[in-house]
């Protein structure tokens, strides 16, 4: 099935499956925490490692709205989503106008250099962790997987990563 909309026309969705390749968006609505709340947490949280021909993805929620898997990435500075991705938070409205940056450079591990749109995340939220304003750039790559960065790496505390098990736990 197809929408499809003439002019200027808005749309809302209480709940949206978006499919393409081994990306899975779903896209629901949930409430979400004032911009600088800093959250403590008092228990472990454990979270099933989604274990694809040997990449494992985590549950990630971003914006309280999407969810899709993630690789950690911890040679990455930002958290990067495709192209696609990052249309879906826009067109679904999780993102707007107010949320884009300046564009930057990165350097990557073979040494060549990409120019990269940004924009502000207001929420990723993993397990029982979340970070507020995190900084995200867009892939010049349709295919790259959602990858979590550095930037809430450092803020997610301890954790670690069990094999045998496939799970992910933060302490």
């Amino acid at each position: 099935q197809a929408l499809g909309c003439e002019g200027i026309q808005n749309a809302s969705f209480d709940y949206l499956q978006i499919s393409q390749g081994v990306q899975n968006y779903a896209v629901q609505k949930e409430q979400t925490a004032p911009k600088n709340v800093i959250t403590t947490y008092q228990s472990a949280s454990k979270i099933d490692l989604d274990n694809n021909n040997g990449v494992y993805g985590i549950p990630t929620l971003l914006n309280s709205a999407l969810r899709s898997y993630a690789i950690f990435e911890s040679g990455a500075s930002d958290v990067t989503v495709s192209e696609d991705l990052a249309f879906t938070l826009f067109k679904t409205g999780t993102i707007g106008d107010a949320d884009w940056l300046s564009g930057q450079s990165f350097r990557f591990s073979d040494g060549s250099v990409a120019n990269s749109k940004r924009f502000k995340l207001n929420t990723v939220k993993i397990g029982n962790r979340t970070i507020y304003n995190i900084t995200c750039s867009i892939s010049n790559y349709m295919k790259v997987p959602l990858i979590i960065g550095k930037n809430v790496l450092e803020k997610m505390g301890k954790y670690s990563f069990d094999y045998t098990t496939e799970e992910l736990t933060f302490e």
